[in-house]
C-alpha cells in the first residue's frame, strides 16, 4: 500500500470495524492501537481514537471518528519515517487477517489421526 493516504488507511479501519471481527481481527487492531501507543505515548487523542474504536461493536462508529484518526495516523507517519514504515507493515498485515464472521463447516470422511481443523484463530501451540 503506497502511498500513505487518508482514504486508504480509512479504507482497512473501516474494513475491521465494519465487521463482527474474530478473534484474528481483534488482535490485529490491537497490533495498531500498540503501534499508535508505543510510538507516540505522549499523543493521548490519538491513542484513545484508536482505543475507543472497536472492530465487532455492536454499533458502526460514527464516520467522523474513523475520518479522523486516519489523518492523524497519516500526519504522523508524514513527519516519522519509522512510524509510516510500521503503519504501512500494519496495513499490508491486516489486509491477509480475515475478519469475516460465520459459520465453518469441517468434513472429514475416512480414518484420520491427529486432525486440527479451525478458521481465524489467535495464537495457537500444539505439541
Amino acid at each position: 500500500m503506497d502511498p500513505l493516504t487518508a482514504s486508504a488507511v480509512a479504507g482497512v479501519l473501516n474494513r475491521f470495524l465494519g465487521s463482527a471481527a474474530a478473534e484474528a481481527g481483534r488482535s490485529a487492531w490491537g497490533g495498531l492501537v500498540g503501534l499508535v501507543r508505543s510510538r507516540y505515548p505522549e499523543r493521548v487523542e490519538v491513542v484513545r481514537a484508536a482505543e475507543g474504536l472497536t472492530p465487532g461493536a455492536a454499533v458502526m462508529p460514527a464516520a467522523d471518528a474513523v475520518v479522523e484518526l486516519s489523518a492523524d495516523l497519516i500526519a504522523l507517519a508524514y513527519g516519522d519515517r519509522e512510524f509510516a514504515t510500521g503503519l504501512r507493515a500494519w496495513l499490508n498485515e491486516a489486509a491477509q487477517v480475515s475478519v469475516r464472521t460465520g459459520d465453518t463447516h469441517n468434513t472429514m470422511s475416512g480414518t484420520a489421526h491427529n486432525v486440527v481443523q479451525a478458521r481465524d484463530t489467535g495464537p495457537i501451540h500444539l505439541g
